[in-house]
């Protein structure tokens, strides 16, 4: 895309799933040479200006306040990024705003990835829809929506300091609050996206990442059409990586499996159509 021909705005977000890989994504995108991404991984636009209404007022900002913020800029020391954080924190955030986080006069494609985009409802992503360019191209990293509910209670457990209880009924309970269900309705969340973004739209799996991540990587690279052969420095690394190996309980698999059964047999169907 040629610099005069550039749109303001994303030329692509990632929207998930949570615990699916995204900061290991994050990590590799970063370093292709024809890919800009922002200081701080996940914007978090969407979800708050138009939340699904089970989640309005209850999930809060993972990374602290504006002044917090700031700290992002060792990250990646520059005039740039002092600018593009003074925008992100301090700015009246609207559509217009979002748009003005994605540099124009960078001749790389542009994108962020924020997983709980996936958590928004038919009126956010239509909100989504008519907020990007109309060449944005939108993708899901689905995992297993049992397992990943697991490991987004057990995530949810660490940021408390907190050690996961034993109880059965208590972590089933755990595991169905909105905060936590929500982003494994794959039934619900890909169709809605599909609907909005038809071939712009593209699912992925967590388990292609783990099976052979040089093939995962260069699968959504072909589908950002940037260039596929590049070798990441970084893909042996193991992002946020979740060193409580507690397994789950296979009693409360089972009973989750059986209350969202609609998603684990949509996740089934489109994992055995991908092969």
């Amino acid at each position: 895309m040629k610099k005069a021909e550039r749109t303001s705005g994303p030329d692509f977000i990632c929207i998930g799933a949570q615990k699916a890989g995204t900061t290991w994504l994050y990590d590799q995108l970063v370093h292709h040479p024809e890919i800009w991404l922002p200081v701080i991984k996940e914007l978090h636009y969407f979800n708050f200006a138009r939340p699904h209404p089970e989640l309005a007022g209850i999930e809060e900002y993972p990374w602290g306040g504006s002044i917090s913020r700031m700290r992002f800029l060792k990250e990646r020391p520059s005039l740039e990024t002092l600018l593009w954080l003074l925008r992100y924190n301090f700015k009246s955030k609207d559509a217009a705003w979002y748009r003005s986080l994605f540099p124009k006069d960078d001749f790389r494609i542009r994108g962020e990835l924020t997983p709980a985009y996936s958590t928004l409802d038919e009126e956010g992503v239509r909100y989504v829809y008519e907020s990007v360019p109309d060449h944005c191209r939108i993708f899901m990293i689905l995992r297993d929506p049992v397992e990943r509910a697991w490991s987004g209670l057990k995530m949810n457990y660490r940021w408390r300091n907190e050690k996961i209880g034993e109880d059965i009924e208590s972590l089933r309970r755990a595991m169905l609050k909105p905060t936590n269900q929500i982003r494994s309705s794959y039934s619900n969340t890909v169709p809605t996206w599909e609907r909005q973004f038809g071939d712009r739209f593209r699912l992925f799996f967590y388990q292609d990442l783990v099976n052979d991540p040089k093939s995962f990587l260069a699968s959504i690279l072909d589908f950002l059409q940037v260039d596929s052969n590049w070798q990441s420095p970084a893909i042996e690394e193991h992002s946020n990586a979740d060193n409580n190996r507690v397994k789950i309980p296979e009693e409360l698999y089972s009973s989750l499996a059986t209350m969202i059964a609609e998603d684990v047999e949509f996740f089934n169907d489109r994992l055995l159509e991908r092969s």
